[in-house]
């Protein structure tokens, strides 16, 4: 049983406008900063620790010339514990130099400087013992302390100065009860701007931060918003694999971070249970060590697993489990063959003074081939055991002294292994926090070990390591990984070059992880408390992984083909997270650069689908079909558009559907040529038809070339389209829709019946912002997403859903959240099928698109615009907005979007520098998981195709614009299971 979400308050800062400019990464201000805490003490005495979980970033301040003259970069932070504001900043100043906080606060959130709004302030440093604090609100003669205004004085500050940070911490009520002061609770917003002063040798120098330009301290807010912080809900792609529970005879208590073999063998220890248990890849349970009985006996708190593959690391049928006996000083050794019955040997018990090295309490075991590192916890040094003449030798690699000419070395932790035998190690307390290699030239000569320092306190020169470091990990090209507890993920190059690829503080909920995991595709996982776990990319592009219980897994492991799994702390759970889709390219020979190959897809049913090519063959266009035969994609020809025939984008929009009797195939395609390039102009032009087959033959026809009158020549009709059982609707450039349907009498051929049925004028937006949604009722209804501006496909936009019997508007949305004067860039509309788990809802999902890079998607549901089975107005319900978890301006999330048996699946092309990426929800429009794009495609995300369990996604940009489509399959179920690879053949 899985443990709920505790709701947590955070409070997040956003700032205005005018920081557009700056790059979060570069440390400058985000866009927003979000904290929380829970153990802050105002007293002067800065412990990283306590602000850890405190929102913060790095914002440039002006100096005095006294101290140099510039800027110098100073960090603030941010944080709550449901009834305080906290709020801290740190620069490296000297201690005679004088530093202000001033903060003033707009509390009715109108943007404008008013009578009566609060105002606080705290200054220290110099010859000050004691940090002033004063607490003001604006009058019409300035600020007045809040104590001679009728109020009283609420809040505290404190400052200190550590050497060579000076730093002040300060608390503020979020609702004093006085009438002077702010008042905010969840959900509400207040505006702050910040004013820093530093002064020094009898000058001073001011700074703003966060706020808009103008000529006084008064020309602008930033947005202080506390808000709750939400429980996730189930990660269905979760699963258990032990409990508290153990094996049914012997319970698992006190869970430790997991080892993972190349087999497929997971082992998690029990500090508490003081044992060892082994899950096989089936699912079997045992246990394989008992601390309390054996030749190992006494073990206490069996911990730091490490395994040594056989055939890989080592010549033999068995696996070698190495664990550390924290509380018995023993480092102990499993063999453990196919029976799983272990052969138990003792490497090292307590203290050696003949080798003259000392090992008190092992924290963390390494393997690797015929040695095992150690970490001793309170004898402050790193060992390594190894065999000589059948007898276990131990010699410290590094001890307490730290490496020549380096720092003391006091909490080593982190062991983790590398190519070439390489060894990485961390530092893990915030006094000496450092990232370390050893790399073993000749490991029976002591003298020849070579222990390099590569990471500091000083971090890359820019940014500073703050609190303690963890992980750490090897990537790509030999780089490692090292993460702060502050939220930084530096890197170290081959070459030594350090830099930070993600700043991860400002996340709502930051990764609090003491292990990095990297899989084979180099994606990166950091664990966290809350429930939730972080994936990155090797570009730290990252996405947080709701689990939704209220547990901590700070030791994500990884295995060989990409299952994530992690230990529940305090529920003594062991969860497996299934491993990221992966796929293959199908790249069809037969096109050239331009194509687009990927970026106009249709599906029918669980087996067809077709791709449109409309730049292909000189303008011309085609469309190539495909068929899923046992597992694997064919390419089974062709559609061109009929000889003879002006036709000009043939393929520019598909749609397909499955007769009502389900006995064939239907096609709509598309051709509105180009009047911009004079290619829209012939009369018998051929503008749209449909194509059928039946499910056993793979060959088209041509059943419906549809004429349109006269004056339709010019206006691009065939730019959208849309195909539903036996009904469609074709829309041209202008917006005026042409309804078909097939001829009475059961003829295969096709009518049309012209309606002006939308406001000419009003245009459609793209080929994708189209669709037909048929309710179990038969009620038929047409969805388009429009721009307002008559003569561009700009301006702003609207969805506006229509019945089809009458062509009267039935419902119009327009996106809450759209950015104020944004032009419309795009949009998509689709109807969820009625195959669904809910039958009877006709619920739309439309995307809105803004120039500015904004996007949104929102699920409208069926009462929201009044319909249900019964032609009722439903209540009670509101629009949803799709979270993937990232806002990213350029995203495009949204521009695909496809639904499955199970739930959803949203594209987002603009993603990870323009690689794109696909978004996966469950039915309830929960967030599940996503999918990266493989290789070098571009893109990925653009269009989705789904066929049964099967996924395609288009990567039109791949190539120079020839394009790609992915091939996604899950092994049993898109929601439950992870993905592998699917032949495609080649046209």
């Amino acid at each position: 049983m899985l443990l709920p979400l505790r709701p947590a308050l955070l409070a997040t800062l956003l700032w205005p406008a005018v920081t557009a400019a700056h790059d979060p990464a570069s440390g400058d201000p985000p866009f927003f900063v979000a904290g929380r805490a829970d153990t802050i003490t105002v007293d002067g005495l800065f412990d990283p620790f306590e602000w850890a979980d405190a929102g913060s970033f790095v914002a440039p301040i002006n100096l005095p010339a006294a101290e140099g003259g510039g800027t110098r970069k100073a960090t603030l932070y941010f944080a709550n514990d449901q009834e305080n504001l906290y709020l801290a900043i740190r620069v490296a100043l000297a201690a005679e130099s004088r530093l202000r906080l001033g903060l003033r606060f707009d509390n009715d959130h109108d943007g404008a400087r008013d009578s009566l709004e609060d105002r606080a302030s705290a200054e220290g440093g110099g010859t000050a013992p004691q940090a002033t604090y004063v607490d003001a609100v604006m009058s019409g003669l300035g600020e007045v302390a809040d104590t001679l205004a009728g109020g009283s004085s609420d809040g505290l500050a404190a400052w200190g100065h550590d050497g060579a940070f000076l730093f002040i911490e300060m608390s503020k009520p979020l609702n004093s009860g006085d009438g002077n002061d702010f008042a905010v609770g969840p959900g509400q917003t207040l505006g702050i701007g910040l004013h820093l002063r530093v002064e020094s040798g009898g000058a001073f120098a001011e700074t703003l931060v966060g706020m808009a330009a103008g000529p006084t301290p008064e020309a602008g807010y930033a947005d202080l918003r506390i808000t709750p912080f939400l429980p996730g809900e189930a990660n269905t792609a979760l699963s258990q694999l032990i409990g508290p529970e153990g094996d049914g005879f012997n319970p698992l208590a006190g869970i430790q971070p997991v080892a993972v073999s190349r087999a497929g063998n997971v082992y998690v220890a029990g500090c508490e249970s003081n044992n060892v248990f082994r899950i096989n890849p089936d699912g079997d349970i045992r246990e394989v060590f008992d601390g309390t009985a054996g030749p190992a006996a006494p073990c206490a708190c069996p911990t730091g697993l490490s395994v040594r593959n056989p055939g890989v690391q080592a010549v033999g049928a068995d696996e070698i489990v190495t664990l550390a006996c924290r509380g018995s000083d023993k480092v102990v050794a499993l063999i453990v063959g196919e029976s799983g019955s272990p052969e138990i040997v003792v490497l090292s018990s307590g203290s050696m003074p003949a080798a003259g090295v000392t090992l008190t309490s092992p924290r963390e075991t390494l393997v690797d081939r015929d040695v095992v590192y150690v970490t001793g916890g309170e004898s402050s040094n790193v060992v390594v055991i190894g065999e000589q003449s059948g007898a276990s030798v131990i010699r410290e690699l590094v001890g307490p002294g730290g490496v020549a000419g380096g720092q003391p070395l006091t909490a080593p932790a982190g062991l983790v292994l590398g190519s070439g035998g390489r060894v990485l190690f961390v530092d893990a307390t915030a006094q000496t926090p450092a990232l370390y290699e050893f790399d073993p030239r000749d490991e029976s000569t002591p003298a020849d070990d070579v222990v390099v320092r590569l990471l500091g306190p000083e971090g890359d020169g820019t940014t500073p390591v703050r609190g303690t470091l963890s992980g750490p990990a090897f990537g790509p090209g030999g780089v490692r990984y090292v993460y702060d507890s502050a939220g930084s993920l530096f890197q170290v190059s081959a070459d030594g070059v350090i830099s930070v690829l993600s700043r991860l503080g400002a996340q709502p909920n930051p990764p609090r992880t003491q292990r990095i995991a990297v899989d084979s595709r180099w994606q990166i996982y950091l664990g966290g408390a809350r429930g939730v776990i972080t994936r990155l990319n090797s570009d730290g592009f990252p996405q947080p992984i709701a689990t939704s219980d209220e547990f901590a897994s700070l030791y994500p492991t990884v295995n060989a083909r990409g299952d994530v799994f992690l230990e529940a702390q305090g529920a003594d759970q062991l969860l497996k997270l299934p491993a990221p889709p992966a796929s293959s390219l199908l790249i069809p020979s037969n096109i050239a650069e331009g194509d687009r190959f990927g970026a106009v897809m249709t599906s029918c049913g669980d087996r067809v689908m077709a791709v449109g090519l409309p730049n292909a063959d000189g303008g011309r266009g085609r469309v190539m079909h495909y068929e899923l035969r046992d597992g694997t994609l064919l390419h089974t020809g062709a559609i061109r558009p009929p000889q003879g025939v002006p036709a000009y984008e043939f393929g520019a929009a598909l749609d397909c559907s499955l007769s009502e009797d389900g006995e064939r195939y239907r096609l709509l395609v598309g051709a509105p040529g180009d009047p911009f390039a004079g290619k829209s102009i012939f009369p018998d032009q051929f503008r749209a038809g449909i194509y059928e087959r039946d499910v056993t033959w793979s060959t088209w026809a041509l059943v419906s070339d549809f004429e349109f009158p006269d004056d339709t020549t010019d206006s691009g009709l065939g730019f959208a389209v849309a195909l539903e059982g036996e009904h469609c609707v074709i829309v041209d450039r202008d917006g005026e829709a042409h309804l078909c349907e097939p001829r009475l009498g059961g003829s295969t051929t096709w009518q049309t019946a012209r309606r002006r049925s939308f406001v000419r004028g009003i245009r459609p937006i793209n080929s994708d912002a189209l669709d037909i949604g048929i309710a179990s009722d038969g009620s038929v209804f047409i969805g388009e997403m429009r721009a307002a501006e008559e003569s561009k496909v700009l301006g702003s936009l609207s969805f506006r859903l229509l019945n089809a019997a009458t062509g009267q508007v039935v419902h119009e949305f327009a996106d809450p959240s759209a950015p104020a004067g944004a032009a419309g860039r795009s949009g998509t509309v689709r109807f969820q099928p009625r195959t669904r788990a809910r039958p009877s809802e006709i619920s739309p999902i439309v995307q809105f698109e803004y120039e500015s890079g904004q996007a949104s998607s929102w699920v409208i549901p069926p009462a929201v615009f009044g319909y249900s089975v019964a032609n009722k107005a439903g209540a009670g319900s509101a629009p949803i907005r799709l979270d993937p978890g990232v806002d990213v301006p350029g995203s495009r999330f949204g521009a695909s979007l496809a639904f499955t048996q199970n739930g959803l699946l949203v594209g987002a092309p603009g993603l990870d520098g323009g690689a794109g990426r696909v978004f996966r929800f469950d039915a309830d429009y929960r967030l599940v998981d996503e999918v990266r794009a493989p290789g070098d495609s571009r893109g990925f995300g653009a269009n989705l195709a789904v066929l049964g369990d099967t996924v395609l996604v288009g990567a039109p940009e791949s190539t120079q614009g020839t394009g790609s489509m992915a091939v996604i399959a899950p092994r049993v179920d898109i929601f439950e299971s992870s993905f592998e690879r699917v032949d495609a053949s080649q046209p």
